[in-house]
């Protein structure tokens, strides 16, 4: 099953001990006991609510019993709740102090930096999908040796011309359908508006396959490019009934110029480009006009700076350019010794953030959080669709690129995003 729109951005966090012109400076050890809840930068105090929601195959749904903390703008800890039945906790807190969620298991930590008033974040995965409802059968033409049928929540691909579709309630019992025949070299495509679908149901996606269209790309400015993807996705009624993606040349002489197979189909085309830069990491750009395309042309100027990463021995900090972007995910990986996984921590910060040292954890939370090796990773992101930071915080932290793309595209929309690892 290919959930959709869950393509990772490689989207963002630290938590090494760093300094910087922008203070978020840890608490210190010990700080079990609430801070005095002085003000923060911004002043005043106010609600703040935090809504956690599952990740992965409890995506989009409420959380409960999942350690939340409350802490001023320097990581002091305020105060502490836990999620109730629908996923939610709530504290009062002063502007500009920062929350910290806490997610079992494979530990999953959030820190939202810069939270004020009245703010409402989400942490998890806000495509609510609904729960799963079962499949259905989809049967297509012939001709082919691979088919794919994909819809707004998922997909099915396989040899036979009966495709599988995952179902979830959360899409509706009518969806658009889009089927490819061959789709890693695609040579048809067919597509249905409107399908309905129930549990263990079949349709027929009636033929003759039509012919693919042609995508053309020409890039410039791209110097030392070694990796470039493109991926063009199909819209209808603002939903996405599938995408097909292609590994792009390298680039000579800083240009890149292809073409591809694509379904031109939908009322619209949603384009994502991949390109890598010449440090360790990767450029984004994304590019709803709102209506059908069949080409993109892009200099590499037009892309977000890669930001910069100083790391030392315990220090992270990183160059953010001038800060004209909404704003600064972070991501580390944590690893054991043989390399398996111990959690992630992601942090999401103001465009002016240069550093950050995380807020020290209360004791009994304390072994939540123990890795021997971090791998950081350090993204700015600047969206049509976001306002200011206040819009950014709300809806960074699940930090996979679609929390930047609505489930449903009502108009135009670009994201830039650039993202540098060490």
């Amino acid at each position: 099953m290919d959930v959709r729109h869950a393509f990772a951005v490689v989207a963002a966090v630290s938590w090494l001990g760093c300094s910087g012109s922008t203070e978020f400076t840890d608490a210190g050890a010990g700080d079990d006991a609430p801070a005095d809840g002085s003000l923060g930068p911004d002043g005043g105090v106010g609600t703040v609510t935090v809504v956690v929601l599952g990740r992965f195959f409890a995506r989009g749904e409420p959380q409960a019993g999942v350690p939340v903390l409350f802490q001023d703008a320097h990581g002091a800890l305020i105060t502490r709740a836990v999620t109730d039945a629908d996923g939610e906790a709530s504290a009062e807190v002063a502007g500009g102090g920062m929350v910290t969620v806490v997610e079992p298991g494979d530990p999953w930590i959030t820190t939202i930096v810069g939270v004020e008033a009245d703010d409402h974040l989400v942490v998890g995965h806000q495509r609510d999908l609904g729960v799963s409802s079962g499949a259905a059968s989809v049967t297509v033409p012939g001709g082919g040796a691979t088919y794919r049928v994909s819809g707004p929540c998922a997909s099915g691909q396989g040899a036979s011309t009966t495709v599988n579709v995952p179902l979830f309630d959360g899409c509706g019992a009518t969806q658009p359908l889009l089927a490819l025949r061959n789709p890693a070299a695609l040579d048809g495509v067919l597509f249905v508006p409107s399908q309905a679908l129930a549990d263990g149901a079949s349709a027929t996606i009636a033929g003759p396959w039509q012919p693919p269209g042609t995508f053309t790309v020409a890039l410039t400015g791209f110097d030392g490019a070694t990796f470039a993807s493109l991926i063009t996705e199909v819209i209808a009624d603002g939903r996405s009934a599938g995408r097909i993606s292609e590994t792009l040349p390298a680039a000579t002489g800083g240009a890149i110029d292809a073409t591809m197979a694509y379904p031109a189909v939908g009322d619209a085309t949603l384009v994502t480009l991949i390109v890598n830069g010449t440090t360790p990491g990767y450029h984004y750009y994304l590019d709803h006009d709102g209506g059908p395309r069949s080409s993109l042309a892009l200099d590499a100027a037009a892309m977000l700076p890669m930001p910069t990463i100083d790391s030392q021995f315990g220090e992270l900090e990183w160059d953010p350019g001038n800060g004209d972007f909404d704003g600064t995910t972070l991501r580390i990986d944590g690893e054991g010794e043989k390399g398996n996984s111990l959690g992630t921590w992601d942090v999401v910060l103001p465009p002016s953030a240069d550093s950050f040292v995380p807020p020290t954890l209360p004791a009994d939370l304390a072994s939540t959080w123990e890795p021997v090796y971090m791998r950081p990773s350090v993204s700015i992101v600047e969206s049509t669709g976001l306002a200011d930071y206040a819009a950014f915080r709300a809806v960074a932290s699940p930090s996979i690129i679609t929390s930047f793309v609505p489930f449903v595209l009502d108009g135009p929309l670009q994201v830039r995003i650039s993202t540098v690892s060490r």
